[in-house]
């Protein structure tokens, strides 16, 4: 086991807490295109599921020490020797091409290849292929995840436990002979609506007989989905998450149905505004068809060309979420015994407890249920397993979750308590969860300036940053020509007149006019509409987030025909790189760029600073946005630790809104606008300095490697050395392997930073923890000495000793000596395997 830490950051010979902690090494299924999953440091995570061989980017997060799964299904695909050798030389070429660290084993249960749960004969030559592939991985130098039964929880180098505490489904609209929109609620929260098939439009050959649909030859069914007519008030929203359309039924196959899918933000269809998604993957009836995309409004329609024998008896779209939680103690049959069988329950926990696997918990949720996340992750962390991930279902969106911002320190034990009640025991925490009623309870030293979160309320907001009283609404003109004679509009298609230039009349010597058709240029400017009036601005921040929006007049669309251009510019006062902006001579340089939803991050070489192109796109997974008080106040979560050295203490915003249907309004925060420059000089901004900027993690931790003791020693001593006061403490904690054990025995606390044991002992592991109450100030510790007691168990070769001192450091390779006036014996201490700068142990006789 190799030594670990979090919330440490080194200093010279020992370590102290971290002001700029991040995750360690958490891991996430990631099967989109990792060229436009918004990451561009991708170490934030260490381990990553892909389903990407785009050689450039693959490597580029390999670069940043992350390391590659590639993803390929087993289960599905076995069957033949051939299959395997296969198999063989994709892992080979994935290896060779350098873009897998290792390999994501999908579907390993022997379901997958057929029923022989029971067949012994037929399982074991499953298992002996999946054993086989893992094992070429290692030759290969290749890890693997092992997605599938807790069976093969060690065939490879991790297990996954799949829809860990949980799971999720989905809320549908069914469509039927008898359905009149009864409403139904099922046992896990999902809701389903029932409406009639004469609710959508049919052509040609369908018809309706005693509620089926029915002969297919040539024709086409068609729906046109407004949710606000099928659901009620209370459950709607602005948009769905349309997940897959499914029928069931006989009659139709792939190649005697198509079906497609239209999505859209207006009401009603209209081609140009609305999108056609690529074909559906299946006619064939019980099939997922996936849509995956998330809108207002949705048009199925479904082309039935050879279906003559079609009977379609139902069929439904889901849309929705809904994530529910498992009774882990609820008894699973056969499962619980037969491994071979997907579980989900305690039985399967001990089950890998005795395997000693190292577990992936893989949990589904949405990051606005911050409850469910905690609990998730509070109960993988104390069944004390490899790692966690909270993913979107679909597995196409990048998250990142700060639940681990403040670690919960390395795991010592775990306690049952009885009725799927457990107690963990970690150095910065402990735990209480009940696996049953899916309740949780984390007991910390939790200090305010840690965990407060933001500010309670927009009224607390105004008191920490002053507002502008007064916003510039630098409005662009619009200037056309009207000839005399003909009526001049005093408002014209959302513009109105600002001012109108006569003619200048020509004369010829007679006095007649030279020509006839002079004009009047008359200037308009947009009406200001009520979504682009800006009341307030603010910024403040917490010891992770910047919070920061704006207040309008009107309701704030992002989904309208043609919607505003919501933009922020962020940027530090200590910085010479970033944005300068090309239409506006801004008072500062920008390194990130907010537009509506997403989030952009300013390229640091490029060379033209006013091009805006050199933004580049870098997702939402750091940043989120809330629509309150009608949707009049948008509010922006940004996540600081994305921020990097572009979050330093003095900050600068800039907010712009943009009104495309005028081409162009600029409305700016602040007084004293040039306008006679040319482009537009807005010399003003909000200057923020961060009240919560650069403090210190409340808890880390260094726990050692397993130290083997290079012979047999009764009793022994761990000594910490340490500096520690004020809001701030160490302990630690310590744990011995006997001779003739094949465990470790658990971890005991150390009276202060001294622990003594008289067991005769093979092995010894620690762990320090640091801890302050207050931001400002760190402990720090340099060594960790194991001192033997004063009898080593005798080898032959060896004479009687006393005096022994070891002096183990934190960080590399050590080496021992035996020195006396005449010999000096050098030997490379491999068993200590710590780490820090070298040290001499020095056996005196």
């Amino acid at each position: 086991m190799a030594y670990e830490t979090a919330g440490l950051k080194k200093t010279g010979r020992g370590f102290k807490l971290d002001t700029r902690y991040r995750q360690p090494e958490p891991f996430i299924i990631y099967y989109g295109n990792y060229e436009y999953s918004g990451l561009t440091d991708y170490s934030v995570y260490g381990m990553m599921v892909a389903s990407d061989q785009t050689v450039e980017e693959i490597l580029k997060a390999r670069a940043c020490g992350t390391k590659i799964f590639q993803y390929l299904p087993f289960g599905s695909r076995f069957n033949t020797d051939v299959f395997l050798e296969d198999m063989k030389s994709t892992i080979h070429s994935l290896a060779s091409n350098h873009i897998a660290d290792g390999i994501f084993l999908d579907e390993c249960e022997v379901g997958y290849w057929g029923d022989y749960y029971n067949n012994d004969e037929m399982a074991q030559i499953f298992e002996k292929g999946l054993k086989e592939i893992c094992d070429y991985c290692r030759t290969t130098g290749l890890e693997t995840i092992v997605n599938g039964v807790a069976g093969y929880a060690d065939y490879g180098t991790y297990f996954l436990w799949e829809s860990f505490s949980g799971s999720w489904n989905t809320n549908k609209i069914n469509w039927n002979g008898t359905g009149k929109g009864q409403r139904f609620v099922n046992a896990d929260s999902t809701i389903e609506y029932n409406y009639n098939f004469s609710d959508w439009t049919m052509t040609g050959s369908l018809r309706i007989e005693n509620g089926v649909v029915v002969d297919g030859t040539k024709g086409t069914m068609m729906l046109d989905i407004n949710m606000n007519d099928l659901i009620r008030e209370s459950e709607r929203s602005e948009t769905y998450p349309w997940v897959y359309f499914e029928w069931f039924g006989s009659g139709a196959d792939d190649n005697s149905l198509e079906i497609y899918a239209y999505i859209g933000n207006t009401w009603p269809f209209d081609k140009s505004t609305w999108t056609e998604l690529p074909k559906l993957w299946k006619g064939e009836p019980a099939s997922w068809n996936g849509i995956n995309k998330e809108t207002r409004y949705l048009r199925l329609e479904l082309r039935f060309d050879g279906a003559a024998d079609l009977r379609m008896e139902r069929s439904f779209i889901a849309y929705d979420y809904v994530y529910t939680y498992y009774d882990m103690t609820q008894p699973n049959g056969i499962a619980d015994t037969n491994h071979r069988y997907w579980n989900y329950n305690i039985s399967q926990a001990e089950y890998l407890w005795g395997k000693d696997a190292k577990v992936l918990c893989h949990c589904y949720g949405t990051p606005k249920d911050a409850e469910r996340m905690k609990y998730t992750f509070a109960v993988y962390k104390t069944f004390g397993y490899e790692a966690w991930d909270y993913t979107h279902p679909l597995h196409q969106t990048i998250r990142y979750t700060d639940i681990l911002d403040d670690p919960f320190g390395a795991f010592l034990s775990r306690m049952e308590l009885g009725n799927g009640k457990y107690k963990g025991i970690f150095t910065g925490c402990t735990t209480d969860i009940d696996v049953k009623h899916h309740q949780f309870h984390i007991s910390r030293n939790e200090p305010k300036y840690w965990f407060e979160r933001g500010i309670d309320g927009f009224e607390e907001a105004y008191k920490v940053y002053e507002n502008p009283i007064a916003f510039t609404h630098h409005l662009f003109m619009l200037q056309t020509e009207i000839p005399v004679g003909q009526k001049i509009p005093g408002i014209h298609d959302g513009w109105y007149v600002v001012n109108v230039i006569d003619p200048v009349y020509q004369y010829d010597d007679k006095g007649n006019l030279i020509k006839d058709d002079y004009v009047y240029t008359v200037q308009y400017y947009p009406i200001l509409s009520d979504d682009l009036d800006i009341r307030r601005t603010w910024v403040f921040d917490d010891i992770f987030y910047f919070y920061f929006g704006m207040k309008f007049k009107g309701a704030v669309d992002f989904l309208a025909d043609k919607p505003n251009r919501y933009y922020v510019y962020i940027g530090s006062n200590e910085l010479d790189y970033g944005f300068k902006g090309e239409w506006y001579d801004a008072p500062f340089k920008a390194q990130f760029m907010i537009y509506n939803q997403s989030l952009f991050k300013w390229d640091k070489n490029a060379e033209n600073e006013r091009d805006y192109t050199n933004f580049h796109y870098i997702g939402n997974a750091f940043l989120n946005y809330e629509l309150t008080e009608g949707n009049t106040m948008l509010t922006y979560t940004l996540k600081k630790s994305v921020m990097g050295e572009a979050s330093t203490k003095n900050m600068s915003f800039y907010f712009v809104v943009e009104d495309t249907a005028h081409n162009y309004v600029a409305l700016i925060p602040g007084k004293d606008v040039d306008t006679t420059k040319d482009p537009v000089a807005f010399q003003n901004k909000i200057q923020y300095t961060q009240r919560r900027y650069n403090l210190f993690c409340p808890h880390g931790y260094y726990r050692s490697e397993e130290i083997k003791m290079p012979q047999p020693v009764k009793g022994a001593a761990v000594q910490c050395i340490a500096t520690a006061g004020g809001a701030t403490t160490v302990q630690m904690y310590v744990r011995v392997r006997r001779k003739g054990q094949e465990a470790f025995d658990g971890y005991e606390k150390a009276d202060g930073l001294f622990y003594v044991t008289g067991k005769t002992i093979t092995h010894i592991q620690y762990a320090v923890s640091l801890n302050t109450t207050d931001g400002t100030q760190s402990p720090s510790f340099t060594d960790v000495r194991i001192i033997p007691g004063n009898e080593l168990e005798p080898e032959s070769y060896q004479e009687k000793t006393s005096d022994i001192y070891v002096a183990v450091a934190i960080s590399e390779k050590i080496e021992y000596g035996c020195t006396d006036a005449k010999k000096e014996y050098m030997n490379e201490a491999v068993y200590y395997g710590v780490s820090a700068e070298t040290q001499v142990i020095k056996y005196k006789h």
